[in-house]
């Protein structure tokens, strides 16, 4: 299980609801009755300019080491509204060291659409043609800046890997993320992620 995060300045107000979100999720997966092998890993990424672009924590068996790495995560830099996506995908779908045999998933969560201006650049649609050769589902996440561009974005990358698009609705509607209303279910993040498990685990046959 990978998170894959903004740490712009933008997501200033997110970092900490997503923390403790991610800190539930990573706390009752380990309480599943399948008692399943849990490896996460996390891909932080930010734009060019900024103290990285991107930065890795592989895949760990070792919750409290995961759960640290977590607590320092903090958002900065940033500054325009494309962020560097393409490259925080990349990083997440190349560059772990993804289980063999194992379910892949993959949250993303974000409020910037990516840049693609930049030379020497990875498209996300690249990127995703490697997730789905690879198992790898990729559940984005919009945050509450999110902009459509961003939220059509998020959505494309959702049913190109037959994952779903989740946003979070603090300080903006559905309707701001191009949802309609009716079309969709409300819960808490962290209940909606671990669901998103168990369901992902149950259908799971490995090859």
């Amino acid at each position: 299980l990978c998170f894959l995060l903004d740490t712009t300045g933008s997501m200033g107000d997110e970092i900490a609801r997503i923390q403790s979100t991610l800190l539930a999720i990573t706390a009752k997966m380990r309480k599943l009755e399948s008692k399943p092998r849990i490896r996460l890993g996390m891909v932080l990424y930010r734009d060019h300019g900024d103290e990285y672009v991107t930065r890795r924590f592989d895949f760990t068996e070792d919750a409290e080491a995961f759960d640290k790495a977590l607590r320092e995560v903090k958002a900065d830099g940033g500054g325009d509204t494309p962020e560097q996506l393409n490259m925080g995908l990349y990083a997440a779908v190349e560059q772990l060291a993804w289980g063999r045999d194992a379910l892949r998933l993959c949250f993303l969560v974000a409020d910037a659409s990516p840049h693609m201006d930049y030379a020497d650049d990875v498209p996300y649609v690249a990127t995703l043609r490697s997730a789905v050769a690879k198992g790898i589902k990729v559940y984005p996440t919009g945050a509450s800046g999110l902009e459509p561009v961003g939220s059509y974005v998020m959505r494309q990358i959702a049913q190109f890997t037959l994952a779903n698009f989740l946003f979070i609705e603090y300080g903006k509607s559905a309707g701001g993320h191009g949802v309609e209303e009716g079309t969709y279910q409300t819960n808490n993040l962290d209940d909606i992620v671990l669901r998103i498990v168990k369901q992902e685990l149950s259908a799971y046959a490995a090859p």
